[in-house]
């Protein structure tokens, strides 16, 4: 580690090590985890923060748990779950493939006086088999938080998990699944992809839907606790259970596609593909998915993390502000299963002039239709009007 420079960092009630720069004085500050030997991004705090309190919320079906931090890197998400879930007797598993990372875990460990846990420096999936099948252990918790995809760790974690157990993902493979690369986006997660104003719900719905297929593989079915995409990423937390006489009807029911007219912007979730022209102008529609096309959250796990929020003395009230902002907008989404639209998309497409988002909500409202922003978009809203309807209040 003597050839790393190390700062010290606060965030929530950990205090850890990270490594700013090589010795000879490289800038690692911008977001390339690439050049970084152990990555720390400081805007994952708001995620973070959000998953303790998330865990605080299980913290008593959680007593006596395993939680399985699989990609560690600096072990501030296994430390603060430690230090901040209140889970009675839980054991903290670090583990990271990079020896540099398993090193500075170790220090950040004896900082925070952290007692019950385990460090290892194996490859993130031996690590699962090693506990499955050697320690005859499954984990409570597993959080997968890797750069890119995470679908090379989902097929084990989910061998790897108790009944009602949590699981916590992050991708960051972004362009993949909002239809840059649709080619990709089909060859690894077996969905079709495109490109809209609304991506990134497409893009959080694939990964879902990926997973609960491959769950379904284990007998499992999947229930959605919290799902959100922010800046770079996806973060998704799963409760399973194991239910291999209900996992058919299951995903008869969650998994489906999307259908979308870039001509005048109609868009519906629909269980299978029995429409190939829009309903509206008589475009031929495209189609994405197979994806998830339930509830992608719990409106009451989302309401009592904001409690948590605001009663907390240990962050600052910027962050504060920030998670109370979005959080509220994440509210609606988490059991819309309404695409969103966003204002600017459809003034484009429409060739018309931009409204206020805040009025258009309201004359939503006022004309007796559901509306609310979307956390996908800062231009972004929900509804169930119908887009001819929308596009007259554009007017």
């Amino acid at each position: 580690m003597n050839k790393y420079i190390l700062d010290e960092v606060y965030e929530g009630m950990a205090k850890i090590l990270i490594i700013r720069s090589l010795a000879n004085n490289i800038s690692l500050t911008s977001y390339k985890p690439i050049l970084k030997p152990v990555f720390y991004n400081p805007f994952m705090r708001y995620s973070r923060t959000i998953d303790t309190f998330l865990l605080k919320i299980f913290s008593t079906e959680l007593k006596n748990g395993l939680i399985c931090d699989l990609l560690s890197a600096t072990g501030i998400r296994g430390i603060r779950y430690y230090l901040e879930s209140n889970i009675d007797r839980v054991k903290v598993i670090f583990n990271d493939a990079n020896p540099v990372a398993y090193n500075l875990v170790r220090k950040n460990i004896l900082r925070n006086k952290i007692k019950r846990c385990e460090v290892y420096n194996f490859h993130a999936n031996f690590l699962l088999i090693f506990y499955k099948y050697i320690r005859r252990k499954r984990f409570s918790v597993i959080d997968i938080d890797p750069f890119g995809s995470p679908i090379k760790f989902i097929g084990l974690a989910l061998g790897s998990i108790n009944n009602r157990g949590l699981i916590f993902v992050t991708s960051t493979d972004l362009a993949v699944l909002m239809g840059v690369y649709p080619q990709k986006c089909s060859r690894k997660y077996m969905a079709i992809s495109f490109k809209s104003d609304f991506s990134r719900e497409i893009a959080l719905r694939i990964l879902l839907g990926y997973i609960a297929r491959e769950a379904a593989k284990h007998d499992i079915i999947i229930q959605p606790l919290l799902s959100y995409s922010i800046k770079h990423f996806i973060r998704i937390c799963i409760r399973i259970m194991y239910d291999g006489l209900n996992v058919s009807k299951f995903l008869a029911k969650n998994i489906g596609y999307i259908i979308y007219c870039n001509k005048c912007g109609f868009r519906k979730y629909r269980e299978k593909i029995d429409i190939f022209f829009c309903p509206l102008c008589g475009q031929k529609i495209l189609w994405g998915g197979p994806l998830w096309i339930g509830n992608i959250g719990n409106k009451d796990i989302v309401r009592k993390i904001t409690n948590y929020v605001k009663d907390v003395q240990y962050i600052s009230e910027k962050e504060k502000d920030f998670l109370s902002n979005m959080l509220e907008k994440m509210y609606f989404d988490q059991e819309s299963i309404e695409p969103y639209y966003t204002t600017d998309g459809l003034s484009s497409l429409y060739k018309i002039n931009e409204p206020s988002l805040d009025k258009l909500i309201y004359n939503l409202r006022e004309k007796g239709y559901i509306a609310a922003k979307t956390h996908f978009s800062p231009k972004g809203f929900k509804t169930n009007a119908a887009i001819d309807f929308i596009i007259k209040l554009f007017n």
